[in-house]
Protein backbone atom coordinates (compact mmCIF):
# COMPACT_ATOMS: atom_id res chain seq x y z
CA UNK A 1 0.00 0.00 0.00
CA UNK A 2 2.77 2.60 0.69
CA UNK A 3 4.08 1.80 -2.70
CA UNK A 4 0.39 3.20 -4.18
CA UNK A 5 0.41 6.03 -1.70
CA UNK A 6 3.86 7.37 -2.77
CA UNK A 7 2.39 7.88 -6.50
CA UNK A 8 -0.16 10.36 -4.95
CA UNK A 9 0.51 13.86 -3.98
CA UNK A 10 1.11 14.70 -0.07
CA UNK A 11 -2.53 16.02 -0.16
CA UNK A 12 -3.90 12.81 -0.90
CA UNK A 13 -1.68 11.08 1.46
CA UNK A 14 -2.79 13.45 4.73
CA UNK A 15 -5.99 12.79 3.08
CA UNK A 16 -6.06 9.40 3.12
CA UNK A 17 -4.53 9.24 6.44
CA UNK A 18 -7.57 11.40 7.72
CA UNK A 19 -9.93 9.22 6.15
CA UNK A 20 -8.30 5.86 8.01
CA UNK A 21 -8.45 7.49 11.18
CA UNK A 22 -12.49 8.16 11.10
CA UNK A 23 -12.55 4.50 9.58
CA UNK A 24 -10.98 3.14 12.35
CA UNK A 25 -12.72 5.37 14.58
CA UNK A 26 -16.23 4.40 13.43
CA UNK A 27 -16.76 7.87 12.42
CA UNK A 28 -16.80 7.07 9.37
CA UNK A 29 -18.06 3.64 6.98
CA UNK A 30 -17.13 3.03 3.85
CA UNK A 31 -21.22 2.68 2.82
CA UNK A 32 -21.64 6.27 3.79
CA UNK A 33 -19.38 7.25 0.43
CA UNK A 34 -20.36 4.78 -1.76
CA UNK A 35 -23.51 5.91 -4.25
CA UNK A 36 -23.42 3.36 -6.62
CA UNK A 37 -23.48 -0.92 -6.94
CA UNK A 38 -22.79 -2.69 -9.98
CA UNK A 39 -23.19 -6.01 -11.41
CA UNK A 40 -19.62 -7.42 -12.51
CA UNK A 41 -21.87 -9.41 -15.23
CA UNK A 42 -23.63 -6.45 -16.17
CA UNK A 43 -21.72 -3.44 -16.14
CA UNK A 44 -19.73 -3.85 -19.16
CA UNK A 45 -23.76 -3.17 -21.32
CA UNK A 46 -24.31 -0.11 -19.36
CA UNK A 47 -20.62 1.32 -18.54
CA UNK A 48 -20.57 4.72 -20.90
CA UNK A 49 -23.86 5.49 -19.43
CA UNK A 50 -23.45 4.47 -15.94
CA UNK A 51 -20.06 4.97 -14.99
CA UNK A 52 -18.39 7.70 -17.83
CA UNK A 53 -21.56 10.33 -17.99
CA UNK A 54 -22.80 9.73 -14.58
CA UNK A 55 -22.20 12.79 -13.10
CA UNK A 56 -23.89 11.79 -9.80
CA UNK A 57 -21.53 9.20 -9.49
CA UNK A 58 -19.02 9.37 -6.29
CA UNK A 59 -17.68 6.31 -5.72
CA UNK A 60 -19.28 2.88 -7.10
CA UNK A 61 -18.44 -0.95 -6.57
CA UNK A 62 -18.21 -3.54 -8.46
CA UNK A 63 -20.09 -6.59 -7.10
CA UNK A 64 -19.21 -9.93 -7.91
Amino acid sequence: MLSVIRLFSVFFKQDLVKVQQLMTDGKLRASMMLTHTFDFNTIGEHYQEQVVNNKGLLKGIISF
